[in-house]
Protein backbone atom coordinates (compact mmCIF):
# COMPACT_ATOMS: atom_id res chain seq x y z
CA UNK A 1 0.00 0.00 0.00
CA UNK A 2 1.44 3.29 -0.84
CA UNK A 3 1.32 6.43 0.85
CA UNK A 4 0.37 9.67 -1.01
CA UNK A 5 1.50 13.02 0.85
CA UNK A 6 -0.02 16.07 -0.37
CA UNK A 7 -0.75 19.45 0.96
CA UNK A 8 -3.64 20.57 2.31
CA UNK A 9 -4.78 23.16 0.25
CA UNK A 10 -8.11 23.80 1.90
CA UNK A 11 -9.09 27.52 2.44
CA UNK A 12 -6.49 28.70 0.04
CA UNK A 13 -6.72 30.65 -2.56
CA UNK A 14 -5.32 30.58 -6.79
CA UNK A 15 -5.89 33.03 -8.67
CA UNK A 16 -10.09 33.62 -8.44
CA UNK A 17 -10.20 29.88 -7.01
CA UNK A 18 -10.95 28.98 -3.15
CA UNK A 19 -10.44 25.69 -2.38
CA UNK A 20 -13.14 24.34 -0.24
CA UNK A 21 -12.34 20.45 -0.11
CA UNK A 22 -10.77 17.88 -0.68
CA UNK A 23 -12.44 15.96 -4.23
CA UNK A 24 -11.92 12.22 -5.09
CA UNK A 25 -8.48 11.58 -6.93
CA UNK A 26 -7.96 11.70 -10.64
CA UNK A 27 -8.10 8.26 -12.17
CA UNK A 28 -3.70 8.69 -12.23
CA UNK A 29 -3.90 9.04 -8.75
CA UNK A 30 -3.13 12.90 -8.25
CA UNK A 31 -5.04 14.63 -5.52
CA UNK A 32 -8.37 16.76 -7.08
CA UNK A 33 -9.67 19.73 -5.03
CA UNK A 34 -13.14 21.38 -5.42
CA UNK A 35 -13.02 25.19 -5.40
CA UNK A 36 -15.33 28.08 -5.45
CA UNK A 37 -14.43 31.01 -8.38
CA UNK A 38 -14.64 34.60 -7.18
CA UNK A 39 -17.95 34.60 -9.92
CA UNK A 40 -19.71 31.57 -7.73
CA UNK A 41 -18.99 28.69 -9.89
CA UNK A 42 -17.55 25.38 -8.43
CA UNK A 43 -15.02 23.63 -10.30
CA UNK A 44 -12.93 20.48 -9.60
CA UNK A 45 -9.01 21.29 -10.21
CA UNK A 46 -5.64 19.24 -9.72
CA UNK A 47 -3.79 20.60 -7.06
CA UNK A 48 -0.49 20.19 -9.37
CA UNK A 49 -2.34 23.11 -11.63
CA UNK A 50 -3.25 25.38 -8.79
CA UNK A 51 0.26 25.08 -7.52
CA UNK A 52 1.43 26.21 -11.31
CA UNK A 53 -1.01 28.58 -11.64
CA UNK A 54 -2.11 26.68 -14.73
CA UNK A 55 -5.62 26.97 -13.41
CA UNK A 56 -6.65 30.16 -11.57
CA UNK A 57 -10.59 30.50 -12.64
CA UNK A 58 -13.31 28.26 -13.17
CA UNK A 59 -12.96 29.63 -17.15
CA UNK A 60 -14.44 33.09 -16.30
CA UNK A 61 -11.39 34.62 -17.01
CA UNK A 62 -10.62 33.41 -19.87
CA UNK A 63 -13.98 34.56 -21.34
CA UNK A 64 -13.55 37.63 -19.50
CA UNK A 65 -10.39 38.01 -21.60
CA UNK A 66 -11.66 37.11 -25.07
CA UNK A 67 -14.46 39.59 -24.76
CA UNK A 68 -12.12 42.06 -24.55
CA UNK A 69 -9.80 41.00 -27.39
CA UNK A 70 -10.31 43.32 -30.75
CA UNK A 71 -10.59 42.51 -33.80
CA UNK A 72 -7.20 42.36 -34.44
CA UNK A 73 -6.43 39.93 -31.60
CA UNK A 74 -5.03 42.76 -29.11
CA UNK A 75 -6.29 42.99 -25.85
CA UNK A 76 -7.75 46.28 -25.35
CA UNK A 77 -9.58 47.66 -21.69
CA UNK A 78 -12.13 50.32 -21.97
CA UNK A 79 -10.04 52.68 -19.81
CA UNK A 80 -8.20 53.11 -23.01
CA UNK A 81 -10.74 54.60 -25.40
CA UNK A 82 -11.55 58.16 -25.80
CA UNK A 83 -14.02 60.26 -24.75
CA UNK A 84 -14.94 60.27 -28.72
CA UNK A 85 -14.63 56.39 -28.71
CA UNK A 86 -16.56 56.37 -25.81
CA UNK A 87 -19.61 58.33 -27.57
CA UNK A 88 -19.65 55.34 -30.40
CA UNK A 89 -20.42 52.64 -27.83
Amino acid sequence: MSVWNFKDLTGMTFGRLTVIERAKNANDGHARWLCRCSCGNLCIVLGKHLISGKIQSCGCLGREKSQHKTFNGLYKSLSHLSKADALVL
